[in-house]
């Protein structure tokens, strides 16, 4: 492969990058094949040496999803993060998509954990404070306990939903840092 379709290759593949990015990637290619021919190389060794430039441009676009959800950690950027990396390989889609699942499955459990404590401690008051209106009967259990166990439930809910909005930012801290080491790790 010579320089000129190398640069051409790895150029239409990071056409979705910033400008600034593109031309720094372009800049450092062109500066590997000056480098090796003045060193006696030729372009097709160099070019073999440096790699396949669609696999190469693949990790910059990884790498930069992954910059995109650290300044913006938010789900959509993080799955866009993972599916980056799975563009890399079957592996590492797998390595990296499982344990996302397997996790978002468990946080998605504990927000409804969460709010299903909490409606039932708001509803539990609400059926407390009607019952003396409506013919109802009670299960000889005083209103005042009644009550206060509906306001730990309440309570416990609400701190139940903190408790996972800060697991659900360690997890998105996290997955990214994850998501990094395997960039890191393909590259090696």
């Amino acid at each position: 492969m010579t320089k000129e379709s190398f640069l051409e290759i790895i150029s239409y593949q990071i056409s979705s990058l910033p400008e600034e990015d593109r031309n720094e990637i372009l800049y450092d290619y062109e500066e590997h094949f000056r480098i090796g021919i003045e060193s006696g190389k030729t372009e097709e060794e160099i070019a073999k040496s440096l790699g396949d430039p669609k696999l190469l441009a693949k990790q910059y676009k990884a790498h930069q999803s992954i910059k995109v959800a650290e300044n913006s950690t938010n789900a959509i950027n993080i799955i866009k993060a993972i599916f980056a990396i799975g563009a890399l390989g079957l592996f590492n889609l797998v390595f990296a998509l499982g344990p996302f699942i397997a996790a978002v499955s468990i946080l998605f459990s504990f927000y409804m954990i969460s709010l299903s404590l909490t409606l039932s401690g708001i509803l539990a008051s609400i059926a407390i404070i009607i019952s003396p209106f409506v013919n109802y009967i009670t299960v000889g259990i005083n209103s005042f306990s009644a009550m206060c166990f509906s306001v730990f439930l309440t309570s416990f809910g609400i701190l139940f939903f903190i408790l996972t909005q800060y697991l659900t930012n360690k997890f998105f801290k996290y997955t990214l840092r994850y998501l990094n080491w395997n960039i890191r790790f393909i590259k090696n």
